[in-house]
């Protein structure tokens, strides 16, 4: 996957969840199933530690799959 179609996907996670803005996606290319025809696809996960108050912190996630064109096929989201 090139790096435009990646902060072209980013862009798009940044405008739907400001929380996540500037932060790295990890991408990692999807295996398709035995013998199957299908278009390569990748998974972008986003994470970020959001702190509701001095001691307590919420682990948030953000998955991506996208095409190798950097076509948003889904996005997920932790609570």
């Amino acid at each position: 996957m090139n790096n435009s179609a990646i902060q072209m996907v980013s862009k798009e996670v940044y405008r739907r969840f400001p929380d996540f803005s500037g932060v790295k996606p990890k991408v990692q290319a999807q295996k398709s199933p035995a013998g199957a025809f299908v278009e390569k696809t990748y998974l972008l996960t986003f994470h970020l530690n959001a702190r509701l108050s001095a001691e307590k912190v919420l682990p948030r996630w953000v998955r991506v799959v996208v095409d190798e064109s950097g076509k948003i096929l889904k996005i997920s989201t932790s609570r």
